[in-house]
Parts: structure tokens; C-alpha cells; sequence
């Protein structure tokens, strides 16, 4: 495993002059934005050009993705709340879905004053989490994919055809000047899930190691040493714990100091392929955005197209995704019908239908909602039952049920979808589902469920369903592994749950029927590890609180030159850079 510091890009800024809704189509990507024709190649080739970029630093030797991202951009940070549940705010999103990955960003910047960054910065560090998720999937702490992004998120391409690296990503600037510090330690522990100090910190050590090869050294044994399994506080003691001075103090120096180090280099980077666009209607750019709605909004949004264009087998299929949220098979079939009467090779017609034809099967509305989640279920409504791993897989079906022939008619779909897109992950991954009797799965059932993972290595769920197979073909080494991200991400729940019992049972060379002796063991400890992490967040949300307050009334009185930049330099003039240590 790979563990690279490398180098990203940003865009230029385009004018939104003949704006109208485009879709473009390139190698790798595909972007819907209301840009000028001319603006919409620029920004695409750039794309392009970025990811170009990743490839060589991370020793990629293929130019083309298996699974083109899709990207998404609104007009500002106030639109991508449209697309988050109620109440949440970002200023852009990354979404790793079996359906297919895509993110959303703004056209104009996003954050406040002088510490706003741009759409571009936003663009690079969303695409940055999935370059890393796609091709390097292994266990990262939380800040470490939060710093990474970061870092990459600000670099420049110059006209000459340079690149400016280490340009600072001035929205952290203000977190690490007035608000309390996360000890190191703590950080690098991995204990706590990010908030805007991770985000700051994380981009600080990455900018420190990228200069600093001692630094570089540790990290990158930091970060394998959690690939192979080791808990990322022994990792953070085994390779930063006897320094002096110790990680808080250099770091705290070096954002003090008055420069950062940026390099300038040059590289030859393979010209990007064509790039297809076309113009889009307000109505057809609106059925293409409802992609990245979930929940009432999309809901919402479907009823009102639907009115207007019951002609498209796209709005039948988002129609039948709302229904399949509200467990609703009978509306979600009747929807897929009507799309795929229009359409019969319609992909997402065939796997939805074939979907909602698989839920209506299953006799618990638990277990059906358990699919459909993706396996993402609470780990904290499993507390007061006996543990059952058909129950949380979504298989708790009987050899009765599991004869029922409507398991082959709903595989059907999914191999008719499979045919039309080779490289669909959704359709993979449930042709899998249709399988519910182990003993009588075929090879290419589990062929299928790889290769969905291989499409899409992000996806938790995924990992999961692997884990579990690895575990009952006796491959505990390959199980541990397959859902160690899992177990790591402070951001699951139930998926944590689940990954943390498949590890427990590698270890003790088990199998499933031997769960519940370890059950409550592994409930303790992540209800352990879930204590542990609110009060960490709590004592520091207080500290920033009472920051806050503090800072409220003081006049901003930042010395402009502290945290800026020196004229980017090339590798010859490092040694004359000054350091914080």
C-alpha cells in the first residue's frame, strides 16, 4: 500500500456570460453546471488535467475511471443545502454511493470575508476525497482525509505550464490563530469525529510533511501502521510520541511563523480526451439535479416534473426511489413499469424495479429497510435483542421464502441491467442480494458483489457483505482487512457496529454462530468508544464556545503577513526557506 503526499490543482474562475444548463461528458467525469459552452470544455479539461495530475503522483498507470464521477454545480454554498437533510450546511459535499459517486459544489466561493475560498478549492477538495477512496481505499483516520483534501484543494496551475503547490488554505487560518488547540495526541488517536479544528490541524500537518521529510517520514508509518491494524493511538505513539519537541509544539510554531514553504514544478502531463457537451432545457437540467436529492425533497420535487413530463422514464425512476424510501414496493413497481414502457433498457428502471420487486418479498419491514439501507443500520436498536446477523444483513428468510420465484424474476432485472452497463455497482451488488440461501449462491453471485467493490471501494456497505462472505468461506485474515475503514471511520454507526464483530471474529478464527458470545462484548466497547468520543467533542465545543465569546469582542487586528505565502519557490531554493522548528 501507497501512501503519497502528491500534488492537485485548481480551476480558473469562470464568468457565468451565455450560462445555460450543459452536461459534459469527458474521460472520467461527468459535470452538469450553467456554464457557457467555452467555459463548460475549459472547466471539464481542467478537471481532467487534475486528475491527470493525481494519477502521476500516485503511480496510476490507467487514465480512465471505471466509474466517471459525477459533479454537480450550483450556483452558490446556500443551493447545496437543497440536496442535505434539514437543518445540515456544508460548503460541498461528496457522496459515495453504489448508485454511483457524485458531489456538489458552488460555482461562486463559499465561507466569509477574507477567509472565503472558492468554488475551485471547493471542486478540488471533494474530488480529492474520492481520488482517495477510489484508488488508494485502505483505513484513514478521519482528519487525515479532511487535511489531505485540504492540502490539495489550493493548488495552482499556472499559464506557463508550472504548478504552485502549498498555497495556504486560508479559511483554516482563523481556526488555528483564535480558537483552542486538539492536543496531537488526541487528534492523531482518531477519536474524535471532524469538526472545523480537524479540518485546520489535519490540513497543518499535511502542509508540514509535505516540507519537512522527518515529518513526511512519520506520517506515511503513522498512516501504514493503521492500514495494517494497529489502533491509531499506538500508531500516533510508535512514530510521534517521543519527539522533542513534541508534535503540538512544532505545529503551533510553524502556524505561527510569518511564511510557509510553497514549491513551484513543472510536469508533462498526457493531453485529456474529448470532451461531449450538450445544452440542457431548465426542465431537463431539473430531472438531472434530482440525482442528488434524497428524502422529501426529492419527493417533493418529482410530483411537480411529473406534471409536466410524464414522458420521462428518468422521473418514473426518481418516483420509484421515493417510494421505495417510504417502503411503498406496490408504487415503486407501478413507477418502474411506466419508466421502463418508455424505455425497456432503461439501467436504473430495470435495477429499481428489480429492487422494490426484492424488498416486497421479504416478510419484516426491519429487514427490508435493512437492505435497503445498505446495511447501515442503528447500532443502538440492536441493544435490547438477541443478535442476529440475518436480521442486521437483511436476510431473514426461511428456505420456504428463499424458494419464492420472485427472487429469480427480480434477478432478471438486475442482469438486464448488468447487460446494458457493464460497470453499473448497483446492479452488481444486487444481483448478489438475489441470491438469500448461501448453500445455494452461485460463484458468479460473489463474482458480482467483488466486482461491485472494485467499482466502488468507498462504499461501506459493500466492505460489509465482503466481510461477512470472507468470514464464512474462513478467510478471516482477508475479512479483517475488507472492513478495517469501517471500524476506523468515526462516522459510522451501525456499520462500525457490524465491522467491529467481523474483526473480533477474524481474530478468534469464528464464524457467525459464535456472534452473540461476543456480542455484548463488542456493544461495550463501542458504546465505550461512543462515550468517549461525545465527551471529547464536548469539552472541546465548550473550549470553543468560551473562544468564541472571547474573540466576539476583539477587533480584528491579524497582521496581514502572518500565514501568507512567499513567492512560490523551486526545489533548489527549500534550503533557504525558514523553519518553524
Amino acid at each position: 500500500m501507497r501512501f503519497l503526499i502528491f500534488v492537485a490543482a485548481t480551476l480558473l474562475v469562470f464568468a457565468p456570460a451565455d450560462a445555460r444548463w450543459r452536461r459534459a461528458e469527458s474521460t472520467n467525469f461527468i459535470v452538469y453546471a450553467e456554464f457557457s459552452e467555452s467555459a463548460m470544455r475549459e472547466y471539464v479539461s481542467e478537471l481532467e488535467r487534475f486528475d491527470r495530475l493525481l494519477r502521476h503522483f500516485g503511480n496510476i498507470d490507467t487514465t480512465r475511471s471505471l466509474n466517471k464521477l459525477r459533479i454537480f454545480v450550483v450556483r452558490n454554498q446556500n443551493r447545496i443545502a437543497n440536496y442535505l437533510e434539514e437543518g445540515q450546511r456544508a460548503g460541498g459535499i461528496y457522496f459515495s454511493d453504489p448508485r454511483g459517486p457524485y458531489a456538489i459544489v458552488p460555482r461562486r466561493s463559499a465561507g466569509y470575508g477574507r477567509f472565503r475560498v472558492t468554488g475551485q478549492n471547493v471542486l478540488f477538495h471533494e474530488y480529492s476525497h474520492h481520488f482517495m477512496m477510489q484508488y488508494f481505499p485502505t483505513s484513514y483516520p478521519a482528519w487525515y482525509v479532511e487535511g489531505f483534501a485540504e492540502f490539495y484543494s489550493t493548488i495552482r496551475f499556472r499559464s506557463s505550464g508550472e504548478i504552485d503547490v502549498g498555497i495556504l488554505a486560508r479559511d483554516n487560518l482563523p481556526w488555528l490563530r483564535y480558537f483552542p488547540w486538539i492536543p496531537h495526541e488526541a487528534l492523531l488517536s482518531n477519536r474524535l469525529r471532524n469538526n472545523r479544528m480537524t479540518y485546520a490541524q489535519g490540513w497543518l500537518l499535511v502542509h508540514h510533511a509535505t516540507f519537512h521529510p522527518e515529518t513526511r517520514d512519520a506520517l506515511n508509518s503513522y498512516l501504514r501502521a493503521i492500514s495494517d491494524g494497529t489502533a491509531p493511538a499506538d500508531a500516533y505513539a510508535q512514530n510521534f510520541g517521543d519527539w522533542d519537541p513534541g508534535l503540538d509544539e512544532i505545529l503551533r510554531a510553524y502556524a505561527a511563523g510569518r511564511s510557509m514553504p510553497a514549491s513551484r514544478i513543472s510536469l508533462s502531463l498526457a493531453a485529456s480526451g474529448p470532451v461531449e457537451i450538450e445544452e440542457l432545457t431548465d426542465d431537463e437540467a431539473a430531472i438531472a439535479l434530482l440525482y442528488a436529492r434524497s428524502g422529501e425533497a426529492l419527493h417533493d420535487r418529482v410530483e411537480d416534473l411529473l406534471e409536466d413530463y410524464p414522458q420521462s422514464p428518468q422521473l418514473h425512476v426518481e418516483n420509484a426511489i421515493t417510494a421505495i424510501a417510504r417502503e411503498d414496493y406496490a408504487t415503486a413497481i407501478e413507477a418502474t413499469d411506466r419508466a421502463l414502457a418508455i424505455d425497456p433498457d432503461h439501467v436504473e428502471a430495470n435495477i429499481y424495479k428489480g429492487i422494490a420487486m426484492l424488498l416486497s418479498i421479504l416478510p419484516s419491514p426491519d429487514a427490508a429497510a435493512a437492505i435497503a439501507d445498505d446495511a447501515e443500520s442503528d447500532e443502538e436498536t440492536q441493544d435490547d435483542r438477541e443478535f442476529d446477523v440475518a436480521d442486521f444483513f437483511g436476510f431473514n428468510v426461511d428456505a420456504e421464502l428463499a424458494a419464492d420465484p420472485r427472487w429469480q424474476e427480480a434477478r432478471g432485472y438486475f442482469i438486464r441491467a448488468n447487460n446494458a452497463d457493464n460497470n453499473n455497482a448497483l446492479a452488481l451488488f444486487y444481483y448478489y442480494l438475489s441470491y438469500p440461501d448461501r448453500e445455494n449462491r452461485p460463484d458468479d453471485a460473489v463474482a458480482a458483489l467483488n466486482q461491485a467493490f472494485h467499482f466502488v471501494p468507498q462504499a461501506p456497505g459493500i466492505r460489509l457483505y465482503l466481510g461477512k462472505e470472507m468470514i464464512e468461506d474462513g478467510d478471516f485474515e482477508g475479512a479483517a482487512a475488507i472492513v478495517r475503514p469501517v471500524a476506523q471511520d468515526p462516522h459510522q454507526v451501525g456499520g462500525r457496529f457490524m465491522a467491529l464483530l467481523i474483526q473480533e471474529l477474524a481474530s478468534r478464527e469464528a464464524g457467525f454462530d459464535q456472534a452473540n458470545a461476543i456480542v455484548a462484548e463488542i456493544r461495550a466497547e463501542a458504546a465505550a468508544a461512543a462515550a468517549a468520543d461525545t465527551e471529547a467533542e464536548a469539552q472541546v465545543a465548550a473550549a470553543l464556545d468560551e473562544e468564541t465569546s472571547d474573540t466576539e469582542r476583539e477587533p480584528d487586528t491579524a497582521d496581514a503577513t502572518v500565514g501568507t505565502v512567499d513567492d512560490p519557490v523551486t526545489d533548489d531554493d527549500r534550503e533557504r526557506q525558514a523553519s518553524p522548528e
